[in-house]
């Protein structure tokens, strides 16, 4: 398990789609699951600009109608799939001017992941950005496990 730094706490509820919520708190000793996903794409996942997340492999059942939380991988996908020249350009320039890179940024609440010809959609549910990104933090393939911890506890 990968541990992180983070002094800020923060209290996060999602719809989970099913007119139940999810809970987080962004603390001291808190265990999340985190996914990478590429520049500008991980901030438009927790914008809520992005409406899907696709993927070759299916979402674990499990994992369904949770919290996720999102990492905002190092590198910046210089190719624009799917999205509006606007959007990817305005999004872009958040990406940049906050230095929205090798942090976690925000959590989303995926549905039922839906097949297509290429692999699975997984609809965003519902979608909040971090008041302040958990910075400093490598990312994982696949869904990855993370432990906060305070600078203080080094």
């Amino acid at each position: 398990m990968l541990e992180v730094q983070y002094n800020k706490m923060q209290v996060i509820a999602l719809d989970k789609g099913d007119g139940t919520q999810a809970f987080s708190i962004v603390e001291d000793g808190m265990v999340g699951s985190a996914l990478t996903v590429k520049q500008p794409y991980a901030s438009m996942l927790v914008y809520g600009s992005k409406k899907f997340e696709y993927r070759s492999w299916k979402l674990p059942e499990d994992m369904t109608g949770e919290i996720i939380y999102i990492h905002a991988g190092a590198m910046v996908l210089k190719e624009k799939v799917n999205v509006s020249d606007e959007l990817y350009e305005s999004t872009l320039e958040d990406v940049e001017r906050e230095n929205l890179q090798g942090c976690i940024v925000g959590c989303v609440v995926f549905g039922k992941p839906e097949k297509t010809a290429t692999g699975y959609a997984w609809p965003v549910i519902d979608f909040i950005k971090l008041e302040e990104p958990i910075r400093n933090v490598k990312g994982h393939l696949g869904i990855w496990k993370f432990k906060v911890r305070k600078e203080s506890d080094k």
